[in-house]
């Protein structure tokens, strides 16, 4: 997973290079800062939609255990 910091001024200066660099999948997600610290998350469209994948599969093997462990 690629991720880059950026703070928030540089992001308004450079918000379509950093939309354009997100789908081209070039970066998985920007952490967005403010005076240092990280406010924010910009997640690419692929990365986001597999990590739902992601939470599903992980859901549906906790409910198996969950039904496992009943019997």
């Amino acid at each position: 997973m690629i991720v880059q910091t950026i703070p928030i001024s540089r992001l308004k200066r450079e918000l379509n290079r950093v939309f354009r660099t997100l789908a081209s999948n070039s970066v998985d997600a920007y952490i967005v800062t403010r005076k240092g610290q990280p406010v924010a998350y910009l997640v690419s469209v692929s990365h986001f939609e597999s990590l739902l994948e992601e939470l599903a599969v992980l859901a549906d093997q906790l409910e198996r255990l969950n039904i496992d462990s009943s019997t």
